[in-house]
């Protein structure tokens, strides 16, 4: 795609502090950045919205400021970085990618991080507020969905604690965090594991290392690029995402596309958990 021209300025979402939503200002005259050794820069064709730029908005992540928030996107290069290419990459690549500073019409990502269960015989215990959200949550796989707006939510670790008969479950997934921390763990089985991944109602407070000694219980806390810091790590999850959402096994759903000036917005509608699915925008 020879004769790509690209702007010196472009549109994006900036913060100069941090705050609520309403620090989330709309530039229309940022500088495009220019890609470094090992970088390719990207014309994103959209950005995704994550929890964890809320994090970084509040200052719960500190970062330093200003700053585009945004750490994924899906777009076509238009340029190269001097050096190097031994991904083999080209202008006007389609490519999915994972860095910093999705908020805006171009990005620049390391080359190297360019694209990005239900385990068979296991049974999946979900939670969820409210009617449409639980008839969600089955609908994606899982085998009991509890409500914990409900009056049965009320009792929502003994309801967990019933489905394997009252021994615990092996792992517990919680990307909430501050709430039901206590009762996550209270509901893992003897040897389990304990994983958290987000922190939706605030961080978890500081743990007593005491209370994993009685049951033995492994605790995680994971992030995502933990997971894929290096090349090879990258290919492979990257390969079984997409042949898990090829083979069906993975379902996808995407809540809403949002244009870019309109960032504010789709902050207060995750954090209002008015969301069902993936929040994108649209630059």
């Amino acid at each position: 795609m020879a004769g790509i021209t690209i702007p010196t300025t472009q549109a994006a979402i900036q913060i100069s502090r941090t705050g609520g939503p309403e620090v989330l200002e709309y530039h229309n005259s940022l500088p495009v950045p220019t890609p470094g050794p090992g970088e390719v820069l990207i014309k994103n064709n959209l950005s995704g919205v994550n929890y964890i730029d809320t994090y970084f908005r509040t200052g719960l992540y500190q970062s330093p400021k200003p700053e585009i928030l945004g750490r994924e996107g899906a777009g076509i290069i238009v340029a190269l970085g001097p050096g190097p290419n031994p991904q083999g990459f080209k202008v006007g690549d389609r490519v999915a990618w994972l860095n910093t500073g999705g908020y805006a019409e171009y990005s620049v990502a390391q080359a190297e991080k360019r694209v990005m269960l239900k385990d068979i015989g296991a049974k999946v215990i979900g939670t969820a507020g409210g009617p449409e959200k639980v008839e969600l949550v089955k609908s994606l796989g899982a085998d009991v969905v509890i409500d914990y707006k409900s009056p049965e939510g009320a009792n929502c670790l003994e309801k967990v604690m019933e489905v394997p008969g009252g021994e615990g479950v092996a792992p517990v997934y919680d990307s909430v965090g501050k709430d039901p921390w206590e009762n996550s763990i209270k509901a893992v089985k003897r040897k389990g594991t304990m994983v958290f991944f987000g922190n939706a109602s605030g961080p978890v407070p500081p743990l007593n290392i005491q209370l994993l000694s009685a049951k033995n219980i492994k605790v995680l806390r994971t992030s995502l690029f933990g997971y894929i810091a290096t090349q090879e790590e990258f290919d492979y999850y990257t390969n079984e995402l997409f042949n898990m959402v090829k083979s069906g096994k993975l379902k996808t759903r995407l809540h809403k596309i949002y244009p870019l000036e309109q960032a504010a917005q789709a902050h207060i509608d995750l954090e209002g958990r008015k969301t069902t699915g993936k929040l994108l925008l649209r630059p």
